[in-house]
Order: C-alpha cells, then sequence, then structure tokens
C-alpha cells in the first residue's frame, strides 16, 4: 500500500502545534476531512510558510503513516490563496462560517466531491461580493440539501398538509417546515413565507453563482439569512463559533 498522496484539497482549519508545526484540516474531493501535520509551517524560513493558512486550496502531496493512520503534508501547490478574504471582516466570517459548518456538522457524511465542488465555488464567489446575505443563504440551503437536510418547501414535515401560500414555521428542534397547526411557536423569526420559499425551490436549481445574484425585498432576504443562520446552528447543537460574534 503506498504511503504517498496526492489530492486536490482546500483548507478548512489550521490549529498551532508546538512552536514552529501546525495540524492543517483539510477537505479533499477523495480522501474526505483529513488532518495532518505541517512540520515548520510557523517559521518564516519553513517550506510550508504561507501555503497552509486557511482557505488556501490546491494539490497537496502527503505522507500516510498506516500504523498511526497520520497524515503529513510534505508539499503544497497552491492554486488559490484568497487573500482578499484577510481584507474583508464579513467575508473572512462567511468563509469561517462555510468552513465550520463542514467540519461540524456534516463533513464526515455525504458526498465530499460535491462538497468540496460547493465550498470552493462559495469561497470565490466572495471576492469582491457586496451582499454576503445571499451567498449565506444559497451556501447554507445547499449544504442542508447535499446532506439530506433540506426541509421540504411545499408541505408540512408534521401532518403532510400542503402549504399553499400560507406562511410555514421551521420547527428548530424537530426539524423540518410546519404548518400553523402543527406548529406551536409561529413567531416572525421563524416563519418563512410563500415568496421566500418560492425564491428557494427557483434558485435551487441555478447554477450557484447565478442563484445568489437572485435578489428579494431586502428584508425579506435579511429574515431568510437569520432563519437559516439559526437552523444550521440547531444542527449542530450550537456549535458554531463563527455565528457568536454576530458579525453575519
Amino acid at each position: 500500500m503506498t504511503r504517498h498522496h496526492q489530492c486536490d484539497a482546500v483548507i478548512l482549519k489550521s490549529v498551532r502545534m508546538g512552536d514552529t508545526h501546525r495540524i492543517i484540516h483539510l477537505l479533499s474531493p477523495g480522501l474526505g476531512i483529513i488532518q495532518a501535520a505541517a512540520f515548520g509551517s510557523r517559521k518564516g524560513t519553513g517550506k510550508l510558510a504561507g501555503m497552509v493558512s486557511p482557505f488556501v486550496s490546491g494539490r497537496f502531496f502527503l505522507y500516510h503513516n498506516p500504523q498511526k493512520d497520520q497524515y503529513k503534508i510534505e508539499d503544497v501547490k497552491p492554486y488559490a490563496y484568497r487573500e482578499y478574504l484577510q481584507q474583508d471582516l464579513t467575508s473572512l466570517y462567511t468563509a469561517s462560517f462555510f468552513a465550520e459548518v463542514v467540519l461540524k456538522s456534516f463533513g464526515s457524511g455525504g458526498d465530499h466531491e460535491q462538497t468540496y465542488d460547493l465550498l470552493t465555488r462559495l469561497l470565490d464567489l466572495l471576492e469582491g461580493v457586496e451582499e454576503h446575505a445571499y451567498l449565506l443563504i444559497q451556501g447554507s440551503w445547499r449544504f442542508l440539501g447535499l446532506f439530506g437536510l433540506e426541509p421540504d418547501l411545499g408541505s408540512c414535515a408534521s401532518c403532510g398538509r400542503s402549504f399553499g401560500e400560507e406562511a410555514a414555521w421551521l420547527n428548530l428542534t424537530e426539524h423540518g417546515l410546519w404548518c400553523a397547526d402543527c406548529s406551536s411557536s409561529r413567531d416572525e423569526f421563524t416563519a418563512l413565507g410563500y415568496a421566500q420559499r418560492r425564491y428557494l425551490h427557483y434558485t435551487g436549481s441555478l447554477p450557484v453563482e447565478r442563484a445568489a445574484s437572485v435578489r428579494l425585498p431586502s428584508a425579506q432576504a435579511d429574515r431568510m439569512k437569520h432563519l437559516l443562520l439559526r437552523y444550521m446552528d440547531s444542527l449542530t447543537g450550537g456549535y458554531l463559533n463563527t455565528l457568536k460574534s454576530g458579525l453575519l
């Protein structure tokens, strides 16, 4: 069995290990989520210095120790550094939110190739973006669909009745959209109106780049963004640190 691997990957997280090393969390289409040591990467003169920062994607050359089931990064051929994420705080937190969702919620399941494709496209769309709300809506909704957690937009998850043009309420504990009769909590912060459901249904069939350019009235978009962020947080047990800042 070969111990040397090459794979495309994107860095989700970088954690300090000692004074000169890092542990890198990677998402690879073929290997899924793995952790790999990047020795010497915290030294300015190290071979990997500057190439193992969060959101860098490229070709990674790995060594795998089968006895310890541990990976080491031997080299990287970067495709994208994405320095623009460091120049805008909201873009940085948006990227961190997507990476944290993959790490904490769904990384162990689903199609890693599709997850990698969606994440890297979302990261690329953050370059020069003016309205982050639509990327957060589209990213959240597509991650939900990708991992089988997308609520049914047409009928109540409890009784199965069609919503028609009435509002539906997102149940953050039982999950799914519920009708007025089945939902015990019917406040504006968990409501998803007919226009918002039509928006999700229509844009869900579009490429994410096109979908993110489709607009709603700003108040509706803002409410839907916050609702989907709350839903994503509920699915992880409230452990999404990027949402605790209030910047999103």
